[in-house]
């Protein structure tokens, strides 16, 4: 989950909350009510370079966050 201003996105100061969902089945849809609870901190926002460089970061934080469950 990240919540903050989306930095390397977005030049607006709203914070926004976004879920990352870890498995491929969703039994969600878009506008579904979710109780979300922090568990463990990963790392703080960051302003990256580009987009690309943002989701090889994501990519790395989904890994820390699977092994967090395993």
């Amino acid at each position: 989950m990240n919540f903050g201003i989306r930095p390397t996105v977005d030049c607006s100061d709203e914070s926004l909350m976004e879920i990352h969902l870890l498995d491929k089945f969703c039994p969600f849809d878009y506008g579904d009510a979710l109780r979300v609870d922090w568990l463990r901190f990963i790392r703080p926002e960051m302003k990256f370079a580009n987009v690309d460089s943002l989701k090889i970061q994501i990519a790395k934080d989904v890994a820390i966050a699977r092994d967090f469950f395993r």
